[in-house]
Formats: structure tokens, sequence, C-alpha cells
């Protein structure tokens, strides 16, 4: 552990030097937004913690606009936390999406797609690929399943990741696709994810070659 004696502000995240300093904000600050302007154009009317690094002013005069009775007043848990259901998470911030001028709702699908849906089921997938197995009674843990399909106790041996966990997001996935327009490449993502799952999870036992042969859409005369 390290304990630091004294704090610079020219030491930590940028990020966090990125706070406004000022009482209030100027006439033209408001006309540059309501003009959509980029944020450049209006850098200059706003002072911030991150222009007053090197002076004294680092540490003192940071002004604020709203008085509070209280700095830890306020929202103790975000309503992110209090929604329990994964799809009602979504379902409410695509309608956030969706009210906000400024947001392109299609575009937050995309991100919602390609940054959490896609990795879950593709991560779950790997991890039922390579997961082990647990005997229910004694529980013992093996790599493999053992010839027999039972343990040494002679009890079942059992899954430790289950379809479900893999299969969970998918539905809500193509229907975000569907709803919202999202990129080629991520649809075919998509498609080639569902693909394996179909692979890995359709119970093959009793089809023949002539079967699969059927089943392939560039095949001729049910050949395989």
């Amino acid at each position: 552990m390290i304990l630091s004696s004294r704090i610079d502000p020219a030491e930590i995240d940028k990020e966090a030097l990125n706070i406004d300093a000022v009482s209030e904000y100027p006439a033209e600050f408001y006309a540059l937004a309501e003009a959509r302007r980029p944020p450049k154009d209006a850098e200059r009317l706003v002072d911030n913690a991150g222009k007053r690094i090197g002076s004294l002013l680092q540490y003192e005069g940071l002004m604020f606009t709203h008085d509070t009775r209280d700095i830890a007043e306020g929202t103790m848990v975000s309503s992110y936390k209090t929604i329990e259901d994964m799809n009602g998470k979504m379902e409410l911030q695509m309608s956030l999406a969706r009210k906000l001028a400024a947001v392109d709702e299609n575009d937050v699908a995309e991100r919602l797609i390609n940054a959490h849906l896609l990795p879950d089921m593709i991560g779950n997938l790997k991890k039922f690929t390579t997961q082990g197995f647990r005997c229910t009674a004694c529980n013992t843990k093996y790599r493999r399943m053992p010839v027999t399909g039972k343990c040494k106790c002679k009890n079942g041996v059992i899954l430790t990741v289950h379809p479900g966990s893999v299969t969970k997001y998918l539905e809500k996935t193509k229907k975000l696709a569907y709803e919202y327009e999202v990129s080629a490449y991520t649809r075919q993502r998509i498609a080639l994810i569902e693909l394996s799952m179909a692979s890995l999870f359709t119970d093959d036992r009793g089809k023949t070659l002539m079967d699969f042969g059927e089943a392939c859409p560039d095949s001729e005369g049910g050949g395989v």
C-alpha cells in the first residue's frame, strides 16, 4: 500500500480535471448551445479545474452553480441497480435513447449489442465448450466426462455451465437488431453466434448424412 502525503493535481487522471469552476455560465455559452456548435467553440467561455493546473488557483476558488445542504445529499442508488431483470434494464435504456434528441438510438442499440450482449454470449459459449463436470453427491469435479458417465462414487455427473446461460440473450439481441438499424456486420455476427449455438445444442441423434444434405441450401440432389 502506498500513502500519498501530498496530492498534486497535475499527477491525477486528466478526466478528473474536466470540472467546471464557474458560478454561472455566460449568455454566449447558451447561444452556442442553441446553435448546436461544437463544445470546443465554448471552451474559452468556461473556466475549469484543468486550466488552473500549475497556479495557486488549482487549490482554491473552485466555484459551483447550485448550493446544497449536504455534500452527500442526492441519489444513493442508481435506478439501474433497482431493476433486477436485464431485459428491463435494456428496455429502459432504449426507451430513454428514443426520447433524447441528442442521442441516436440506432447507435445505442449497436453499441449495446457489440459491447455487452455479443461478448457475453461468446464468452459463455466458450465456457460451455471448455467446462468441467461435477458429481451431484460428493461434489468431485472432472475436467472431462468420465467414460462411464458416472462419478467414482457411482452417482451422476452434471454440467457446471448450462445451455440456458449461453442462449439467454440471443432472442433479445435478435430483437434489437430487427427493431433498430444496426450495421450488416453486426447482423452477421449475430447470425454466426446463433449458428454456433444451434450446432452445439441441436440434438442430431437419429439423423443421417442425407438429412444434413437436405438442410444445406447449397447442396444439389440432397448430397453433402
